[in-house]
């Protein structure tokens, strides 16, 4: 009976030690595991801070004029874009309205007139950038097929402005851009025409800083 209880100390004992054993081995393994996946939230975090930097330097709808723009380059002035390039389309929908009151089958065709020219307006207005930096005058156009001239201050002869009757009550027009070598860019419906000419006359006849 004795003898029996000292068997079941001794095996109690021999079963602690075991179970410390493995809890050291775990431990270690555990420890040894953790250290050695120690750079991965230092990796996590820097795969983000490149991510925002990138985001942030990019941008989402960051410009064409914004992306070529070079260290130490400044814009004096951009163009925008005005919104009497809706005017036509917006005509047609009248008219697609009235014939959908009057005679409803006629009224389908000016209405996915008016719908194409609605697209081909948003396309010129989101493709067509102009702008004057301290180094060279940038613009692009074309959504599908891209045109981009870009001419250095001292290849610019003139800026020309073409206004209508029309384009004079509203206030917009086409800059056309004459640099050396025959080059010719005529922008049409730019707001505000003759301000950013002068603007960017004045950006260009200033010396560059």
């Amino acid at each position: 009976m004795i003898t029996t209880a000292l068997d079941i100390a001794e095996s109690g004992e021999v079963e602690l030690q075991r179970g410390a054993r493995a809890i050291g081995i775990y431990g270690t393994v555990a420890l040894q595991a953790r250290q050695g996946l120690g750079w991965l939230p230092d990796y996590l975090n820097l795969k983000s801070t490149r991510r925002q930097a990138c985001h942030h330097h990019t941008g989402k709808f960051m410009s064409y004029v914004q992306s070529v723009i070079t260290p130490g380059e400044t814009l004096i002035a951009q163009a925008k874009t005005h919104w009497f390039i809706y005017v036509g389309p917006a005509c047609w929908v009248v008219v697609a309205l009235i014939l959908m009151v009057a005679v409803p089958p006629l009224g389908a065709v000016p209405l996915v007139l008016s719908i194409i020219l609605f697209i081909r307006a948003w396309l010129y207005v989101y493709s067509t950038e102009l702008a004057v930096t301290s180094k060279r005058v940038i613009a692009k156009f074309g959504f599908i097929r891209r045109n981009t001239i870009e001419l250095r201050h001292e290849k610019v002869e003139s800026f020309h402005v073409r206004q209508g009757i029309v384009g004079r009550i509203f206030d917009f027009g086409s800059i056309v851009i004459k640099g050396s070598g025959g080059t010719n860019a005529p922008i049409p419906y730019i707001a505000s025409p003759l301000r950013f000419r002068s603007a960017a006359l004045t950006g260009i006849e200033s010396p560059a800083t």
